[in-house]
């Protein structure tokens, strides 16, 4: 049985049952998407019972996972070096050389 609770914000004020952000440690009314204040003690218990917000995933061609930042995204590339876009660093030799290739000339069209 999930844990409800009622929304604090005025506009709101509904009964729900609040999702957790397991990234930022912080509760939305998943109504309106408020923050909410709520103890430590049952942010555990949110998560343990698995009321976790769930991301939605953007899906863009030739999208990558960053292997420092880990965030998906479409690099950029910069002459030889492919860089992510998200923290800007170089991340060329993570990536297979005929990845790497087909990056490069496919993301050179779009431009």
């Amino acid at each position: 049985m999930p844990f409800i609770t009622f929304c604090t914000n005025k506009g709101c004020r509904k009964e729900m049952a609040p999702v957790i952000d397991k990234k930022t440690k912080k509760v939305h009314c998943c109504e309106c998407d408020t923050e909410l204040e709520i103890d430590p003690f049952m942010k555990n218990q949110l998560i343990s019972m698995g009321q976790v917000k769930v991301q939605q995933e953007v899906k863009s061609a030739f999208s990558i996972v960053c292997p420092l930042c880990k965030e998906r995204k479409t690099p950029s590339v910069n002459g030889n070096s492919i860089s992510c876009t998200a923290c800007n660093k170089d991340i060329t030799s993570y990536i297979s050389a005929p990845f790497a290739q087909m990056l490069r000339s496919e993301l050179k069209k779009s431009k």
